[in-house]
């Protein structure tokens, strides 16, 4: 079935083309979740390479996508968004070790595609060394509010320097990279999201899943799905609850990282109050994504700085669920406001209160938006969509590849 899959595909070369891909985590965040979907057709003939275990490396073992760990690139964990030059200096050893074993392991692939800031280091030396074309798949926004000066000067000269093509995921970040100083050539590459989950869903019986999760069968259930994380801005969801008197809320997702647990405590000792208590829920992790979407009444997007894509609010229109999201970033290069979803300020719960209760007040209104926003995802963000404009990347950096008729 795999190579089904994959000739459905593939390019036409002479030789099937090998692709190193290089990720930096294990969790299973959104550039990991496109890497997936991105890996999976080239199963056959590509190798990703990542710096620890988890999540991630979980499921490329279940959709059997090979792989392999480099745990000298798990010292790069400890250099933060605004990290020192320090910091920098106490990792060069580490990095020194991880870009050699990724040049051994580029000599035997045709293209190297790094999927994060981190894995672009390594990839980049590598890529020099082996003479092996470079993308890079930029999934952030290279701006103050994220990053430290360092970092963005960095990875900007890093980039002009070795990579053939810079990929974006939305016009956001593109504007970030070439305001920063970036030079390279750039191709729009957004997230690809798979329909057919998210229509499995609603044919299942989300009453039962509510009363899983202890949830109202009676009451309008607003969903957050992210990790839990300030810039994440689920406090201010909670903030817009107080305003929100019939409904509950469920929030998806856990602390990631270390340095987001106090925020998760926060976020716990909020939904105490005695105005929210018992309104609020706390799923964890989960897997089955579409299925609690299917399960809310509402999807609502709460990031206070620039998301540089937003998958979760795609997710959310995929689902024809109505979404109520941050107007900042690449969220409103996914939601056009009033047609498809409805936008509100970072950080502002009035805003956000005042948005989903005339959603919850006009629920014909709120299906047309749904309905209009699943259909905008579907032609704009569909896998299929998303490998064309992948091929068309490795046409450009790879002489030998000409795009199948």
């Amino acid at each position: 079935m795999r190579s089904l899959m994959a000739s459905r595909f593939l390019l036409v070369t002479s030789m099937p083309l090998r692709i190193l891909f290089v990720d930096h985590s294990g969790a299973l965040g959104g550039a990991e979740l496109f890497l997936l979907d991105l890996a999976r057709p080239y199963a056959d003939t590509s190798t990703v390479i990542t710096f620890e275990s988890g999540r991630f490396t979980e499921q490329l073992e279940a959709q059997a996508v090979p792989y392999r760990i480099l745990e000298s690139g798990a010292a790069l964990q400890r250099v933060r968004k605004n990290g020192t030059w320090m910091q920098g200096l106490y990792v060069l050893p580490a990095l020194a070790r991880t870009a050699q074993a990724v040049a051994q392991q580029a000599r035997s692939h045709d293209v190297i595609v790094a999927n994060s800031q981190k894995a672009l280091l390594p990839a980049a030396w590598a890529a020099r060394r082996t003479g092996t074309p470079l993308i890079w798949m930029v999934h952030d926004l290279l701006t103050p509010e994220h990053f430290g000066w360092m970092q963005r000067q960095l990875v900007t000269r890093i980039a002009n320097a070795s990579a053939a093509l810079v990929a974006v995921n939305s016009r956001a970040t593109a504007r970030a990279f070439t305001d920063g100083g970036g030079t390279g050539p750039i191709i729009e590459i957004p997230n690809g999201l798979d329909a057919a989950p998210f229509e499995r869903a609603r044919q299942n019986d989300s009453q039962a899943l509510r009363t899983a999760l202890n949830l109202p069968h009676d009451a309008p259930v607003l969903g957050v799905f992210s990790r839990l994380a300030a810039w994440k801005g689920q406090h201010v969801l909670l903030e817009a609850l107080h305003d929100l008197p019939t409904a509950h809320v469920l929030i998806v997702g856990e602390a990631a990282f270390p340095g987001d647990k106090p925020y998760a405590e926060q976020l716990r000792t909020q939904a105490h109050h005695p105005a929210l208590r018992g309104r609020v829920h706390f799923a964890g992790h989960r897997a089955d994504i579409p299925d609690l979407m299917a399960a809310c009444t509402l999807i609502v997007h709460t990031s206070t700085a620039a998301e540089p894509f937003g998958r979760v609010v795609a997710e959310g229109l995929l689902a024809r669920r109505p979404v109520v999201a941050t107007d900042a970033g690449g969220v409103p290069e996914i939601i056009r406001p009033q047609h498809s979803g409805l936008l509100v300020p970072p950080g502002d719960s009035a805003a956000l209160a005042a948005a989903c209760q005339s959603l919850l007040d006009d629920p014909d209104w709120a299906a047309t938006l749904a309905h209009t926003g699943a259909a905008d995802v579907r032609t704009r963000y569909g896998l299929k969509r998303m490998h064309a404009q992948f091929e068309e990347a490795l046409r450009r950096v790879h002489p030998s590849v000409r795009i199948a008729a």
